[in-house]
Order: structure tokens, then C-alpha cells, then sequence
């Protein structure tokens, strides 16, 4: 996958965090939008996995555990936990459950920093997003 795809998909996860918290598998279908051609290589979730994991790691956002399809948060995850969550395969596909995870932004105004340097980056890559 090129650099310029991986971006983008972080564009996108942290687009649609910022707007509000989201449930793992939302961010998972957001991506697939985009990028369906992942999906017959059972690719987004690795690649949205490991793009998380980044953003958990760079203290941008953390997972919560919050109720469905409400979504209001039962509670934070520690990071470490967070981390395995984030790359866990089922966990971007559950969303039947009375809870889920769900993913937050730590820091709004920093989030939407990055969201604002991946949109230039993109737009300068492709002229238009």
C-alpha cells in the first residue's frame, strides 16, 4: 500500500472522530466507502488497525467502551489495552452487541491540527479530496 492511500485513510479515521465518537466498526465501513478493493484482500482492518494503533500511540485518540447503538461511554480503556483492542480483526466488524468499542479524541484541537495537516498533504497529492 502506497503512502499516499495510508494517509488518506488516516484522513479519514480522524475526520470522522472528530465529528464525534465513533464505534470501530463505523470507522471500518467509512473506510471501505473509499477503499472497497480492501476489502476482497480482508485489508481494512489491518491497515485501519495499524493507522489506530498510530493515533492511540500519538496520544490523538483512545478507546472507550460505550453503549449501542447509543453510544454513550461506559468507560475509557487504558492505552495498552487500547492497543490490542485496535488491532483486533473482530473488533472492527462486531457492532450486534448491547456495547462495543468505540474511538475518541483525546485532545480536539490538537486532533483537528492533524486532521488539517492530512487534508493539505492530500490535497496538495491529489489536487482535490
Amino acid at each position: 500500500m502506497n503512502s499516499e492511500i495510508f494517509e488518506h485513510i488516516k484522513f479519514i479515521l480522524i475526520d470522522s472522530i472528530n465529528d464525534d465518537i465513533q464505534g470501530i466498526y463505523e470507522l471500518n465501513n467509512a473506510v471501505k466507502k473509499y477503499y472497497s478493493e480492501l476489502e476482497s484482500q480482508n485489508g481494512t482492518e489491518f491497515v485501519c488497525g495499524k493507522i489506530l494503533s498510530e493515533l492511540i500511540s500519538e496520544n490523538y485518540v483512545r478507546v472507550v467502551k460505550m453503549t449501542n447503538p447509543e453510544f454513550k461511554v461506559i468507560e475509557s480503556i487504558e492505552t495498552k489495552i487500547g492497543l490490542k483492542i485496535a488491532s483486533e480483526k473482530t473488533n472492527w466488524t462486531e457492532y450486534e452487541n448491547e456495547w462495543v468499542y468505540g474511538i475518541e479524541s483525546v485532545d480536539v484541537k490538537k486532533s483537528v491540527e492533524l486532521e488539517n495537516k492530512l487534508y493539505e498533504k492530500i490535497k496538495t497529492l491529489h489536487n482535490t479530496v
